[in-house]
């Protein structure tokens, strides 16, 4: 059993006591400014349960702090010495807070559980491109655009790939690079005026989304060619003509 003095070691954020999955601890509060901290991590959008049985009546506060300042308030369900909270809480580092509520100075000896259970992992549902179009005249790795995942699971990562499939008539045309889209031919816009590609977007746990694209190529006004007269006779012999050979435009 800990020692019921005023303040154990977990008595700030710095000092705060990590919490294992599945696992029993035992603490007390000796006075009513004492605190005790928790933390904890979530590597995923997860189900949490804490259940704290005290010894005896007590005034128990409980506060879950996300990032340093973002509190939330937990389902509380008491009943005579014992206490369970539940919630949904994302992916991140927390601190749990018990603390006496000043009513009395009594020692509270309490056995702390805490649980947690990932939740079903989501499928990315969209597939966004920074930029559908292109200049013609382009170099071959050229950026066409950025690839950005719209995903239910908060801070997942996706990879992006060409995937054949609906759309997919112009993938060789096209490479991709991390999250970025970029041109694996010369366009010329006379050529062709648009291309189709179709692009697979998977998160971390494997699930993944698909999506076509129409890339348009952008028409680059051509230079106009540069003449000059190299013969300049006065036609049928005609006499009194002066002809001035500048260059000019076609």
């Amino acid at each position: 059993d800990p020692t019921p003095d005023a303040y154990e070691d977990n008595n700030s954020e710095a000092t705060a006591t990590p919490l294992s999955d599945n696992a029993e601890q035992i603490h007390s509060i000796h006075q009513s400014n004492d605190k005790d901290y928790f933390s904890f991590s979530l590597s995923r959008t997860s189900s949490v349960s804490f259940q704290v049985h005290t010894s005896s009546e007590s005034d128990l506060q409980f506060r879950v702090i996300y990032d340093r300042g973002v509190e939330f308030n937990l389902s509380n369900v008491s009943t005579n010495y014992e206490y369970r909270f539940a919630d949904i809480l994302n992916e991140g580092n927390y601190y749990l807070v018990i603390e006496e509520n000043g009513n009395d100075d009594l020692v509270a000896r309490y056995d702390l559980f805490f649980q947690t259970e990932p939740l079903p992992n989501e499928a990315p549902s969209n597939i966004n491109l920074s930029s559908l179009a292109i200049k013609e005249g382009n170099s071959i790795g050229d950026v066409i655009g950025s690839l950005s995942s719209e995903d239910i699971d908060q801070n997942e990562t996706h990879n992006y790939t060409i995937v054949a499939g609906n759309g997919d008539a112009h993938n060789t045309t096209f490479t991709i690079s991390q999250d970025q889209l970029l041109a694996d031919k010369i366009f010329d816009y006379e050529a062709q005026a648009s291309y189709s590609i179709r692009i697979r977007s998977t998160d971390s746990y494997g699930a993944n989304y698909e999506k076509p694209f129409n890339i348009i190529i952008e028409d680059v006004a051509d230079n106009a060619p540069i003449g000059h007269v190299t013969n300049y006779l006065p036609a049928n012999g005609a006499t009194g003509v002066s002809i001035n050979p500048t260059l000019f435009d076609w």
